[in-house]
């Protein structure tokens, strides 16, 4: 192996941009991989990018582990004419929206999308790159070293700033990128290949129609085996509860959640609303607006928040999303323990905290059946200081009321037809 080190020109640098930007351009159908790694000084994320590209249509598949709290993500998108694809394999659920059929497909999915990484905007978009390497091709002080069939050219304009973009020399491909400054680094590899097959997508039959894809928190750290027990029966137990009345008490304010097969209701002093599995009835008491329409389950959330600000109650909408009640409390930088048991209104729980530098959690986990009879929620200061406190009680009844799925208008209410939902990607 030889390996050569020359200090380039100002000059000299601009070829090997733009012939990347000419071989980018030149690929016509073609797959790659990006690896992505962001450093700070408190956090490390990656991502993993897989991308295909054809004439006719642009397959991007967005993979990240559980970082930040968050659960891992896997998802993709399809982008074919004007028809968007896209699913998200954590959670089983489907997007379709109808996007404009003008201009570049890879363009048009980034634009589409919105905060997509630059990684994939400039892997997609030829323009873009170019664009992206303009703001270094002025600037001098370059190496370049060749390494087989690597070439690569680094700049380091002070100790704490470097830059290193690597080439391919056969093609003239961007295979790897650093950026570094004062203690942050951003870099790519990539690697390019070869579509072997036609490029088609479909989402799993099962798979739930949605507006916007939901953000999975990740499960918390525990302490010992007994507090992940109770924490993993707790929820199970929420997730099971699918037909029958859960009473919420907040604030003062007093509510009741009706679930059944397929159907969905509540009621409380500023919203009443009602699904019967195949229409939607909602009454706003404040304004004496009524509501009624044909609509689809997955659809319930948006429409009524399109109409009425206050929306569906939170512990609700995540029931109607197919998601666990309460664990989007949770997070994977949260440590969990169990630090007593209570007996409020006679019913013993056990107190499950769970605690990360700005928020505290304490639910109150039910030893008969693992319900959340309560759940409170702290947010903490630098100092580890309660800034505020937002508790939540539970009940909960298998008897449902005959009117629980059904809501007709007052006196003097005239029906409106349900409102239009936008359609969101994130």
């Amino acid at each position: 192996m030889v390996l050569t080190t020359l200090l380039l020109a100002q000059a000299s640098v601009a070829p090997y941009f733009d012939r990347s930007v000419s071989a980018l351009t030149s690929l016509g159908s073609f797959s790659a991989r990006i690896e992505g790694v962001a450093t700070s000084a408190k956090r490390r994320q990656r991502a993993t990018y897989g991308i295909s590209v054809t004439r006719q249509a642009v397959f991007l598949r967005i993979q990240e582990p559980p970082q930040m709290g968050l659960d891992k993500t896997d998802r993709t998108f399809f982008l074919t004419g004007n028809q968007l694809t896209g699913y998200d394999a954590v959670a089983n659920e489907r997007l379709l929206r109808k996007v404009p059929a003008k201009g570049a497909l890879g363009l048009r999915l980034v634009e589409t999308l919105g905060g997509v990484d630059d990684a994939v905007r400039l892997t997609l978009s030829p323009a873009a790159l170019g664009t992206f390497y303009a703001g270094y091709r002025t600037t001098s002080g370059w190496t370049t070293t060749r390494r087989g069939n690597i070439v690569q050219i680094s700049r380091r304009p002070n100790p704490t700033s470097r830059s290193t973009f690597a080439f391919d020399q056969s093609t003239g491909l961007l295979r790897r990128l650093t950026l570094a400054n004062n203690g942050a680094e951003l870099s790519w590899t990539i690697t390019y290949g070869p579509l072997t097959k036609a490029l088609t997508f479909a989402t799993p039959a099962n798979a739930r129609t949605v507006t916007s894809f939901t953000v999975q928190p990740g499960l918390p750290s525990f302490s010992n085996l007994a507090t992940e027990q109770v924490v993993r029966a707790a929820l199970r137990a929420q997730k099971g509860f699918q037909q029958g009345v859960i009473t919420v008490v907040s604030g003062g304010r007093r509510s009741q959640l009706f679930l059944g097969d397929r159907k969905a209701g509540e009621r409380r002093s500023d919203l009443q609303w009602a699904f019967d599995g195949k229409i939607l009835a909602m009454r706003d008491p404040r304004s004496r607006r009524f509501w009624r329409g044909p609509a689809k389950r997955q659809d319930i959330t948006d429409t009524i928040d399109a109409a009425v600000k206050s929306g569906v109650d939170p512990m609700l909408r995540r029931v109607l999303a197919r998601q666990v009640p309460f664990q989007d409390l949770l997070s994977s930088d949260m440590k969990a323990r169990v630090v007593g048991s209570v007996a409020p209104n006679g019913v013993p729980c056990d107190i499950v905290e769970f605690r990360n530098p700005v928020r505290r959690v304490a639910l109150f986990v039910r030893k008969d059946n693992r319900l959340i009879a309560s759940a409170s929620t702290d947010l903490l200061d630098r100092a580890g200081n309660r800034v505020s406190t937002t508790t939540r009680t539970f009940g909960y009844s298998r008897s449902l009321p005959p009117d629980a799925f059904s809501l007709t208008p007052q006196r003097g209410e005239a029906v409106r037809p349900l409102p239009k939902i936008r359609i969101r990607l994130r």
